[in-house]
């Protein structure tokens, strides 16, 4: 697979996207689910279909069906349950917490990551290539703070289970996560992506309570 763009001028998007896609996603992300349980935390980040709706609309020209209206607007009372904990009038005498606001910085990123990769899609490039390009300016950004901020002595006393992890991570919720995500962004658009990947609190919500014993409350 032809990995360079034939149009070098798509390496600052691609650029771009890494940056915002991975890189401060990743940050925002990580930051903000310290604060807030994973089945809570899937759950507010999946505030981006909405997000993702309204920039296809305004910059893609994407027809917003009925169809798709509903589940962006299912999607959105969802994510408004979970913040409010079941308490929708405390959204308007209560603040939002400070892990509340990282993931939805966060979800503010996958939008991003989800329509500028549609864009270049339009430009003739193929999923794996703006997955790989995204993730290796990812990659280039994580080194200074991890080099700044992390022992990076601690990679010699990884156990096996650690590097497993690791592994799993980067081939499974990354690499191929990705590919396919980029992938039903070009069949169903930026819209239909969005929604389908509102899916995701679903079995997040599962695993977190049953291997993380997390509370599985009403209004989640």
């Amino acid at each position: 697979i032809k990995l360079m763009p034939a149009n070098k001028l798509l390496l600052l998007p691609l650029l771009v996207l890494g940056v915002v896609g991975i890189f401060l996603y990743t940050m925002f992300f990580h930051t903000g689910i310290q604060m807030v349980p994973g089945g809570r935390a899937s759950v507010i980040i999946n505030i981006n279909p909405v997000l993702i709706a309204i920039g296809a609309a305004i910059f893609l020209h994407d027809r917003l069906t009925p169809l798709k209206i509903c589940g962006v607007l299912l999607a959105a009372l969802g994510a408004v349950i979970v913040i409010s904990h079941g308490n929708l009038a405390s959204l308007f005498t209560d603040l939002l917490s400070t892990g509340d606001l990282w993931m939805l910085l966060a979800a503010s990123c996958t939008a991003v990551f989800a329509l500028l990769g549609k864009v270049l899609l339009q430009r003739g490039l193929r999923p794996v290539q703006v997955i790989t390009w995204a993730v290796f300016f990812g990659m280039l950004c994580f080194i200074p703070t991890t080099l700044s901020r992390a022992d990076v002595s601690q990679i010699l006393i990884y156990s096996l289970k650690d590097w497993l992890c690791v592994i799993y991570l980067g081939v499974f919720s990354t690499a191929l996560a990705f590919i396919l995500f980029y992938k039903i962004l070009h069949k169903l658009g930026a819209t239909g992506g969005g929604v389908i990947g509102s899916m995701i609190p679903i079995p997040a919500i599962a695993f977190t309570s049953l291997f993380l014993k997390e509370p599985l409350t009403t209004s989640l």
